[in-house]
């Protein structure tokens, strides 16, 4: 299944790669049991150098190949190219589309599906059945944070979906275990598609990249908020708990990152303070996080007091019913990334609110209730609609189906009865 967008940029975002000396030394005992391996016998020629994994200055990022290729590094013993040392023609439509991300594939990590030349390609099938173990082992050594396939074959061996066409599957991130990966036309030039229909892919994998370079936070600063702050959360009831936060800091982060030189580490921080008392105090509970941000010393240790008096502004400036306009940009992005974009969201809460503080109220009354906060709040002239300081097709789209839904009291009262398993 594909990955979201956010998915992939949190884990180009890790550093957990190991020294090259670690990698080499256990790259090469997986080597010495592939040389040593007899499974497709007479189906292959062996490959002839001792290391089947090029492994380059870069291995965030590993390519994928099909097989070695019958006048490549097996004979010339150096990746793309030629016996005479000469650029392979893949290797040239390739560096072409690692251009785009300001990427060398010399440095780049690369490795093949099947390890062997097959003298046929009938056999590659099984062979990359017999191989398959062996490429996975190579791949939890190096850990990528991201691996690109070259073509078809080599994606349909790693894969865990089956899929008809490589149209369906090309150009998406899909994830195995803790690994993400991106399926590419195979870059010969041979096949039409090589180049032209990869430079979208490219195009949008440096939009991914750009950003995961922006949005750089402060490890300890972070370090200190998962494991002190976050934990806090887990007092607050169920639509303001550790996944509402995780889903105001991705939203925070998308906006941020339409602003020239914004400081991401506050916009993490904001994000990750805005509704830490709501479990003291649900009416005031944005006075009272701010109030949690000036008494939390910690922070002075990244911050400013100028800065943090910012962050105190914008996690009191986040709530959305308050009259007056957030006093920052920083109080705009917690703002506008504090929307819920479900439909199912607001009709659970103002449920679970209700029937918490009026067990015996008759479900109609709670329906109808529940009906006049939403239309007040998410409705065609609702409080919510009003303060929208980013561009948000999500958000939009959500305020058109909850309004219509609003619209009629029977449709809605069906919806809110399905949504919260009344019968």
């Amino acid at each position: 299944m594909s990955t979201t967008k956010e998915i992939i940029i949190n884990c180009l975002k890790d550093v957990r790669n190991p020294p090259h000396s670690k990698l080499k030394n256990e790259l090469n005992k997986i080597d010495e049991k592939i040389n040593k391996c007899n499974e497709c016998k007479s189906l292959v020629d062996k490959f002839p150098n001792a290391n089947t994994v090029y492994l380059g200055t870069d291995n965030d990022i590993v390519l994928i190949g099909e097989a070695p290729a019958n006048n490549g590094w097996r004979k010339s013993g150096m990746l793309w190219k030629d016996p005479k040392g000469k650029l392979l023609p893949s290797g040239v439509v390739l560096q072409k589309l690692f251009d785009i991300i300001n990427k060398d594939i010399f440095d780049t990590t690369f490795l093949e599906a099947v390890k062997c030349y097959p003298l046929d390609r009938k056999n590659l099938k099984q062979c990359s059945i017999n191989c398959k173990n062996y490429m996975l082992k190579q791949l939890e050594v190096l850990n990528p944070k991201l691996i690109i396939t070259l073509g078809e074959f080599p994606t349909r061996t790693l894969l865990p979906i089956k899929f008809k066409k490589f149209g369906e599957v090309v150009g998406k991130f899909h994830k195995l275990n803790n690994l993400i990966i991106l399926p590419i036309y195979h870059p010969s030039p041979i096949s039409p598609k090589s180049y032209k229909d990869n430079l979208p892919i490219f195009e949008m994998l440096q939009k991914e990249l750009k950003e995961v370079n922006n949005m750089k936070i402060n490890e300890d600063l972070k370090k200190y908020i998962e494991e002190n702050i976050f934990p806090i959360y887990a007092n607050n009831d169920s639509g303001h708990n550790q996944t509402h936060i995780d889903y105001v800091i991705k939203r925070s982060m998308k906006f941020a990152n339409t602003v020239p030189n914004i400081n991401y580490d506050i916009v993490y921080t904001v994000a990750a303070y805005h509704d830490i008392a709501r479990h003291i105090d649900d009416k005031n509970h944005e006075k009272l996080s701010a109030e949690a941000v000036y008494k939390d010393k910690e922070l002075t240790k990244y911050f400013s007091d100028e800065e943090i008096k910012i962050i105190s502004e914008a996690v009191e400036d986040h709530r959305a019913s308050l009259e007056y306009e957030p006093r920052s940009i920083y109080g705009k992005i917690v703002s506008s990334a504090d929307r819920n974009s479900s439909l199912a969201m607001p009709i659970t809460r103002t449920y679970e609110y209700r029937i918490a503080r009026n067990p015996e109220a008759k479900i109609e009354d709670i329906i109808e209730e529940a009906r006049t906060f939403i239309i007040h709040k998410f409705g065609r002239e609702g409080y919510a609609k009003q303060k929208m300081y980013f561009k948000d097709e999500e958000y939009e789209q959500f305020l058109d189906e909850i309004a219509t839904l609003c619209d009629d009291e029977e449709a809605f009262a069906k919806k809110f009865k399905e949504l919260n398993n009344i019968k």
